[in-house]
């Protein structure tokens, strides 16, 4: 639910969008192992015929997913963006949670401040559509099409 509100500074005052910040890109990275496993089996091709240079530290990690540096084979320097698979089943059973139980206080009629279903639902399709595009992002740089 952090996640959800550490993105909506015109529902929270200031100090408590930089409080729950952190759940946004404070994560722990995946190892390098399970990282080099997803790419190789999503590009369904090894890293080294990919990438002919990999930084194994990532340089960001978040809830979705974390960013590594690397350069193709082709000599370009590119960001790769790698799904956290576990995190991805959790957020999904996460999303349905509090929506089940945001959709309750609605039939209650328990009402926060803020319209809290219309900003689950919204979050949940945002998160839908990134994770869709981290899918096709990750087919695009071993196959080089759109």
């Amino acid at each position: 639910m952090a996640q959800v509100f550490a993105t909506k500074a015109d529902l929270l005052p200031k100090q408590y969008i930089v409080a729950l910040s952190c759940v946004l890109d404070d994560c722990d990275p995946m190892s390098v192992i399970q990282v080099k496993k997803i790419l190789e089996s999503e590009w369904d091709a090894s890293l080294s015929s990919v990438c002919r240079h990999f930084e194994e530290v990532p340089i960001g990690s978040a809830t979705i997913a974390q960013v590594h540096k690397a350069i193709t084979v082709k000599g370009e320097c590119v960001a790769i963006k790698v799904q956290n698979l576990h995190n991805r089943k959790l957020m999904r059973f996460d999303m349905s949670s509090m929506l089940f139980v945001s959709r309750l206080l609605d039939k209650l009629h328990i009402f926060l401040p803020f319209d809290h279903t219309s900003i689950l639902v919204e979050y949940s399709k945002q998160v839908c559509w990134e994770l869709r595009l981290l899918h096709h992002f990750m087919r695009h740089v071993t196959t080089g099409s759109s």
